[in-house]
């Protein structure tokens, strides 16, 4: 769905299952709005979250036909969190996650 005109966009960066890659996003997020007023950059929302079950683990779990109950939880509890900012789409910088 686009977003209407004259919308600033928000977007949710779910991070920190490695936290280098959420952060190296997100700087590379604001350079691509380098030199637009301040006002008519994205509303971006970080939720840095280490505490993400590892997820080859999750993958092993999967794998062996049981769910990763752990791994689901605390995505379903960030995604409720991205929905609470009313975000337009969110963005996950880990490759294992997808």
């Amino acid at each position: 769905m686009p977003l209407p005109q004259n919308s600033i966009p928000r977007i949710g960066v779910f991070g920190g299952m490695g936290a280098i890659a959420g952060s190296a996003f997100y700087y590379k997020l604001t350079l691509g709005f380098q030199g637009r007023r301040e006002e008519s950059q994205p509303m971006v929302f970080l939720l840095s979250d280490p505490t993400v079950p590892r997820r080859d683990k999750s993958v092993e779990i999967a794998l062996e036909n049981r769910k990763p109950l752990g791994f689901i939880n605390k995505i379903l509890k960030g995604l409720a969190f991205f929905k609470a900012q009313n975000v337009d789409f969110i963005v996950v910088p880990c490759n294992t996650f997808h």
